[in-house]
């Protein structure tokens, strides 16, 4: 199984913290809709997985009441810093935070913690460069008959950010990450992105009972500052450039966004993977 050497890019904990309205929104949605399908209900005995939790807010306060009764949440997420963030400031009896790349080796993980009956992920897998793997890795901490309920971008306005950014003469250097964090299915039509991602699953032996692909949040009524501040807190390269360097991206970034945004770009070209799976019992 081939393990991409890419890691995803790290974000300021409290900055992402703090601009993370929009992925609760979409989270919360699609929770409200997808949890009330799942086979089995919840009891004491079960553990579930969040894969990308960040810094564990949406976790504690969202997530963890949907769960219960259940024995545990195992919450992770590549960062240590945020994994650091998410004890000291998410920090719950039910909840353990761990650290785990979900598109690695995933055998001294399962060893320790065993299968999941459930698994999360939000706003998690467009980072992974090898979807496939992760895939895989989720159905392996699947138990038999397990479920798993994904919620991430097929395609969005960040990554156009991003190459734009790339193009730039003064982030020349930063090219080679702004452009290591694509996801696969960005310039894809709607219908590709389907294709892609089902034969994906396929691959990983899931069972797809829900699969939509609507159209991303556009932002209405969002104001420019706060569409902005959710642009920089993702862009991979806000924790490699220098103070100096920020205040120009953060310029540059708002000039992206004012056209991005705009009524210019056609916003239905922006799409989100909700999938709902489940692992056969065989």
């Amino acid at each position: 199984m081939e393990v991409s050497s890419i890691k995803p890019p790290r974000f300021r904990a409290r900055q992402y913290a703090h601009n993370n309205r929009l992925q609760r929104k979409d989270n919360n949605f699609v929770l409200d809709f997808c949890q009330p399908t799942f086979l089995q209900g919840c009891h004491g005995k079960m553990q579930f997985l969040d894969v990308g939790c960040g810094t564990g807010d949406f976790t504690r306060d969202c997530l963890l009441p949907r769960c219960l009764p259940c024995r545990r949440i195992v919450a992770t997420d590549w960062s240590r810093d945020m994994i650091e963030y998410a004890k000291e400031h998410s920090a719950h009896v039910k909840i353990d935070y761990q650290q785990l790349d979900i598109s690695a080796d995933i055998t001294d993980f399962l060893r320790r913690n065993g299968q999941f009956h459930r698994i999360y992920s939000f706003y998690c897998l467009q980072w992974v460069k090898n979807q496939d793997v992760a895939l895989k890795n989720i159905a392996s901490l699947l138990t038999p008959g397990g479920e798993c309920l994904l919620l991430f971008p097929a395609s969005t306005q960040a990554t156009v950010c991003w190459r734009l950014l790339a193009k730039m003469d003064r982030w020349e250097k930063y090219s080679e990450r702004l452009l290591a964090y694509i996801a696969p299915s960005q310039d894809m039509d709607k219908q590709e992105q389907i294709d892609y991602m089902c034969s994906l699953l396929k691959d990983a032996g899931l069972l797809p009972s829900i699969f939509a692909t609507p159209r991303m949040a556009t932002f209405d009524g969002w104001r420019e500052e706060d569409i902005i501040g959710l642009h920089m807190s993702i862009v991979p390269i806000n924790q490699l450039v220098s103070d100096d360097e920020r205040k120009q991206l953060h310029d540059d970034v708002r000039a992206i966004v004012r056209k991005l945004h705009g009524p210019e770009t056609d916003q239905s070209r922006f799409r989100m993977y909700i999938i709902k799976a489940s692992k056969s019992k065989g």
